[in-house]
């Protein structure tokens, strides 16, 4: 199944876990595909009353691409695109994910994580920002309290 649903993915990202026989993977896969192909969403897809985004990558190998562009056609004013991407499922490190994620970005009408960050960093103060620096790293509580030039603070309980 992952060969199918993102063909360009590291096969060792895609192997059964010790847990999961070549048997059962082979019996999920059937009913995965069997109940993807029993599903009509024709009549749902027609009573859509929201605004909706229909992504769909045009080498796809799992759903060819003219379903995408069917479900689009059955969805009152969707927005619809393509990425020339062989994945059913998107990989980070693909150029086809940079795109979805610009066009989930600007349907959804929401700003990149890096937008406007600048002018909200000149509001922290400098132990804030050696806080955020230590989250940023990953460190814990401790690690970056452990860090800090300043004496640890302690609470009182009243």
């Amino acid at each position: 199944m992952a060969t199918c649903s993102s063909p360009a993915a590291d096969p060792s990202t895609c192997a059964p876990g010790p847990s999961c026989s070549a048997g059962s993977l082979a019996e999920n896969a059937a009913a995965f595909f069997e109940a993807a192909f029993r599903t009509d969403v024709q009549d749902a897809a027609q009573r859509v009353k929201c605004p909706t985004l229909v992504l769909h990558a045009n080498k796809d190998k799992a759903v060819h691409v003219e379903e995408g562009r069917r479900l689009a056609s059955l969805i009152p004013g969707p927005v619809s695109s393509n990425s020339t991407a062989a994945n059913h499922m998107l990989l980070p490190e693909e150029a086809a994910w940079a795109r979805f994620l610009e066009e989930a970005r600007s349907f959804l009408g929401t700003p990149r994580a890096q937008d406007g960050i600048a002018e909200k960093l000149t509001s922290l103060t400098e132990r804030e920002r050696q806080v955020l620096e230590g989250i940023a790293r990953g460190l814990d509580n401790g690690e970056i309290a452990a860090g800090s030039r300043s004496p640890k603070r302690r609470c009182a309980t009243m």
